[in-house]
C-alpha cells in the first residue's frame, strides 16, 4: 500500500481561520504555584514553504504538507489515535499515506472476588484492620505487606507477589520508649519508613538492613501530637517528604519537613471570610468528612469534602496555599439516613490519575469515575461481594504491587476461617490507558506488552538474586514487543527482563535500571539472540556479570545457508571469560548457539554448504 490520493480534503491556506473547539476533558495542575488550564487538543499541523521571488509561485506562503491528529475523546481522558500525513501540490490532488493508527489498554472493571490462599493469610487473627494489621510497604520494595503489633514487637508479612505472603517474621522488639501513637514516615523520599514521634521528645528510630537504629533526635520540630486529629501529613513543596499540616480556626499553618533534621519554622496561610476563596474547613471538626486527595491527577493532595450529594475540593497550589473551591457535578446522591463517612474510600480506580469516590454498601459497592476533576461519571455498581459490618474492614491498597488498587475484604470471624483475606483486582492487573498497538497502515504493526517492575524484583529476589537498589513504586515497563510485517511475512518477539532499577530520592527521578535482559525470537527460531546490557551487579556488589551478545545473524539467514537441514529446535551454551577493557567497565559473556543434535565443529566454518550441515547455525 502506497500513499492514496484525497480529493474531497479542502486545502488550508496561510491566512484561513477557524473556530478550534474545546476537549471534553480539560485539565489544570498547580504543581508551578499557580493554575495551569488545557482546554484544546492540537488537531492539525500545517506546513508552509514560502518562495519569495519565485515567479508564478506568488508572495503567499505554500502549503506543502499537514498533519492529521484524530483522538478518541473521552471526559475522562483522551489519547491519541492517529496520525495522517498528507502532501500538497498546485497541479495535482493531495496525496496522503495510510493513517499511523494507535491503540491503548483498556480500562475494564473486573469484579472477580478472589481469596488469598489460607497459607497466606495465616497469623493474622483478627484480619487486616488497618490498626494492629495493616498494609505496609515497610522496606520501600513497591509492594506492601502486611505488619502486625503484637504487645512490645512487630511483625512482619513479606508479599511474594500474585496476592501470596511469606511466613510472618518478627521485626525484633520496638524502641524503647515507643508509643503507639508514633507513626512510619518516610523521612528521605526513597520510600524507607522510620519511626517517628514529635512528644514528649522529638525524633525518630530509622528503619536499617539489621533493625531498627538508635534513636536520632531532631534539630527542630512543632510541638504537636501525631494522632491530633487536627494534624495530617502531606508533601506541600513537592520534594517527596510529607510536612505537616494543621487546621486552626482562623488559619491554616503548615511545618516543611526537612527531613532528618526535624521541620522548619511554621508557616501561617490565614482563611478566607468564604470558603468559595479557600478551604476553611478544620480537620477535627467533626461535622464533615474532609479527605486528603488528588483530584486533578496533578499529582498533590488536595483538601476534599464530602456531603452526601455534594463533592468539592480546594486544589493544591504548594507551600500551604489552596486555590478556590471546585464544585464537582455529578456528585454522589446519598440519602441522608443512608451516608456513612466511614464507608467512603477515595481510591484511583481506572488508573486515570485522578482520585474516585466509592462507597461501600452492605453487600455491594457504588463508584463514581472522576472526569479529570471537573465532574463524576454515572454511578456504577459491583454486587455479590462479601458482607460490610463492623466486624469486617475493607482496605484499598495495591495487593499485588502491579500499580494498580485493590479492595481487600478481611475478617476474624469463626465462620470466615476458611478466607479470611479476599479481594478485588479492580483492573484485573492491567494498567489501563497505556500504548497496546501500533499499525502503519502499510502491513507493519506492533503489540506491547507490559508489566510491572516489582514483577522482576520479586523474581530476581526468589531466585536468590536481590536488587541492591529499590523502588518504592510500581513502574510500568515493556515486557514484550511483537512486531509483524504481514507482506514479508515475518514475525520478530523480543521479550524483556530488567533488574536493580533506581529511584534518585534526592533529584525525584526514576533513574531506569542496572541491568535489561532482551531475547529475541522470530518466527519459528525461538530464543535467536539474547542480549543483556548494563550490570547484572551493580559496582560495588559481589559479583559483575554484564554484557553478553548472542550470533548476530538471524535465524532466517542461517537457515537458508544450510539447504540440507532446517535450523532444529536447538540448545545454547554459555562461555564466559574475563574481559581485558579498563577496570570499571562490562565484561562480555557470549551464548554460543548451534543446532541440536550436531556436534560443534573444531574450528569456525568459512562457509556452510550441504556438504557440511554440522557447521551449519555455528
Amino acid at each position: 500500500m502506497g500513499a492514496g490520493p484525497r480529493s474531497r480534503q479542502r486545502r488550508p491556506s496561510w491566512t484561513e481561520t477557524g473556530a478550534w473547539r474545546t476537549r471534553p476533558d480539560p485539565f489544570s495542575i498547580c504543581k508551578p504555584g499557580f493554575e495551569v488550564r488545557t482546554y484544546r487538543l492540537c488537531r492539525r499541523v500545517l506546513m508552509f514553504h514560502e518562495f519569495t521571488g519565485t515567479p508564478g509561485l506568488g508572495a503567499e506562503p505554500v502549503l506543502v504538507r499537514s498533519t492529521e491528529l484524530d483522538y478518541v475523546e473521552d471526559p475522562v481522558a483522551s489519547f491519541l489515535r492517529s496520525v495522517t500525513q498528507t502532501g500538497w501540490s498546485d497541479d495535482a490532488p493531495p496525496l496522503s499515506y495510510p493513517p499511523l493508527a494507535l491503540e491503548y489498554t483498556a480500562a475494564a472493571l473486573d469484579p472477580t472476588v478472589r481469596v488469598v490462599d489460607p497459607v497466606s493469610a495465616a497469623n493474622l487473627p483478627a484480619g487486616v484492620d488497618g490498626a494492629g494489621y495493616r498494609f505496609v510497604d515497610l522496606d520501600g520494595e513497591g509492594v506492601p505487606g502486611v505488619l502486625a503489633q503484637a504487645g512490645a514487637g512487630w511483625f512482619y508479612k513479606r508479599s511474594l507477589g500474585g496476592g501470596r505472603f511469606a511466613p510472618i517474621e518478627a521485626l525484633g522488639e520496638l524502641p524503647a520508649g515507643a508509643r503507639d501513637t508514633d507513626r512510619l514516615v518516610d523521612l528521605s523520599g526513597d520510600g524507607g519508613k522510620a519511626l517517628v514521634r514529635l512528644e514528649p521528645t522529638s525524633g525518630f528510630h530509622r528503619r536499617g538492613e539489621r533493625g531498627w537504629e538508635p534513636f536520632r533526635a531532631f534539630a527542630d520540630a512543632p510541638a504537636v501530637g501525631l494522632d491530633d486529629p487536627a494534624v495530617r501529613l502531606i508533601d506541600l513543596d513537592g520534594d517527596g517528604i510529607p510536612d505537616l499540616l494543621l487546621t486552626e480556626h482562623e488559619a491554616l499553618r503548615w511545618y516543611p519537613s526537612e527531613g532528618e533534621r526535624g521541620y522548619g519554622p511554621s508557616a501561617r496561610v490565614a482563611k478566607p471570610a468564604d470558603e468559595a476563596d479557600g478551604p476553611a474547613v478544620v480537620f477535627d471538626d467533626g461535622s464533615d468528612a474532609i479527605y486528603l486527595a488528588d483530584m486533578t491527577g496533578d499529582g498533590l493532595s488536595d483538601i476534599v469534602r464530602i456531603r452526601s450529594g455534594e463533592v468539592c475540593y480546594w486544589p493544591n497550589r504548594g507551600y500551604g496555599r489552596f486555590g478556590r473551591r471546585i464544585e464537582m457535578g455529578g456528585a454522589p446522591d446519598l440519602r441522608l439516613a443512608e451516608f456513612d463517612p466511614k464507608r467512603v474510600r477515595l481510591i484511583d480506580i481506572d488508573g486515570s490519575g485522578t482520585t474516585d469516590v466509592l462507597y461501600l454498601g452492605e453487600r455491594d459497592i457504588r463508584f463514581w469515575i472522576n472526569q479529570a476533576g471537573n465532574r463524576f461519571a454515572a454511578p456504577q455498581a459491583i454486587t455479590g461481594l462479601p458482607v460490610v459490618d463492623t466486624q469486617r474492614s475493607v482496605e484499598v491498597t495495591d495487593l499485588l504491587g502491579s500499580g494498580t488498587a485493590c479492595l481487600v475484604w478481611s475478617s476474624p470471624l469463626p465462620g470466615d476461617a476458611a478466607a479470611p483475606l479476599r479481594y478485588i483486582d479492580l483492573m484485573g492487573g492491567t494498567k489501563p490507558h497505556l500504548l497496546a498497538r501500533v499499525r502503519n497502515g502499510l502491513g507493519w504493526s506492533a503489540e506491547v506488552h507490559y508489566a510491572p517492575s516489582t514483577k522482576f524484583y520479586l523474581a530476581d529476589r526468589a531466585a536468590g538474586a536481590p536488587w541492591v537498589t529499590r523502588l518504592p513504586f510500581p513502574v510500568q515497563v515493556v515486557e514484550q514487543v511483537e512486531t509483524r510485517d504481514d507482506y514479508a511475512g515475518s514475525r520478530l518477539t523480543t521479550i524483556y527482563r530488567y533488574h536493580h532499577g533506581f529511584w534518585d530520592a534526592a533529584e525525584r527521578e526514576f533513574r531506569g535500571f542496572g541491568a535489561v535482559d532482551q531475547e529475541d525470537s522470530q518466527l519459528g527460531c525461538p530464543a535467536s539472540t539474547r542480549t543483556s546490557t548494563g550490570r547484572r551487579r551493580p559496582p560495588g556488589s559481589a559479583t559483575a556479570r554484564s554484557i553478553r551478545r548472542g550470533p548476530r545473524r538471524s535465524c532466517a539467514r542461517r537457515r537458508a545457508r544450510c539447504a540440507a537441514r532446517p535450523c532444529a529446535p536447538r540448545s545454547t551454551r554459555s562461555t564466559s571469560r574475563r574481559s581485558r577493557r579498563p577496570r570499571g567497565r562490562t565484561t562480555s559473556r557470549t551464548a554460543t548457539t548451534r543446532c541440536a543434535g550436531w556436534p560443534r565443529p573444531a574450528r569456525a566454518a568459512t562457509a556452510c554448504s550441504t556438504a557440511t550441515p554440522a557447521r551449519c547455525c555455528a
